[in-house]
């Protein structure tokens, strides 16, 4: 997320931040595309935790970033699996 002062929230949910959160320093080692290396490097820098998330429709705030990660499962229960790549 890159939020502009005028931008809207995004709710986040607990399950979100306790269960499939990560450590910020783990981002750059789930990138799956070359190109997104240099942007997961800042955004670690940026932030103190990481929580993932599956949307319909990404907010206005959020930057475009297909494949972005390199692995990512569902679980049965609804969780997020990250797989390092790196």
């Amino acid at each position: 997320m890159n939020p502009e002062p005028s931008a809207a929230g995004i709710p986040v949910s607990s399950h979100a931040v306790e269960r499939d959160g990560f450590d910020h320093a783990v981002l750059p080692n789930l990138v799956g595309d070359d190109r997104y290396l240099a942007l997961a490097e800042r955004y670690a820098t940026d932030v103190a935790w990481c929580a993932p998330m599956l949307v319909d429709e990404a907010p206005a705030a959020a930057d475009p970033v297909p494949g972005f990660l390199g692995g990512l499962a569902m679980g049965g229960n609804g969780e997020l699996y990250l797989m390092q790549v790196r």
